[in-house]
């Protein structure tokens, strides 16, 4: 059995085409023991989406 995989698998060439673009909106709220993060991120090209993150952190 042959396994020389030219023969199994076209794979691409490697090329520099395409756009891409990531934006990233973010707010900070403190307080005395109280820190909130909340961010808002957008993808834009190939791959096309929207994120959002949402941390909290409480120090005593």
């Amino acid at each position: 059995m042959d396994f020389n995989t030219q023969n199994y698998f076209n794979i691409a060439e490697p090329d520099l085409q395409g756009d891409s673009l990531i934006s990233e909106l973010g707010f900070k709220y403190l307080m005395q023991n109280l820190e909130l993060y909340s961010a808002l991120k957008a993808y834009t090209g190939k791959r096309e989406g929207v994120s959002i993150k949402l941390r909290g952190f409480w120090k005593f």
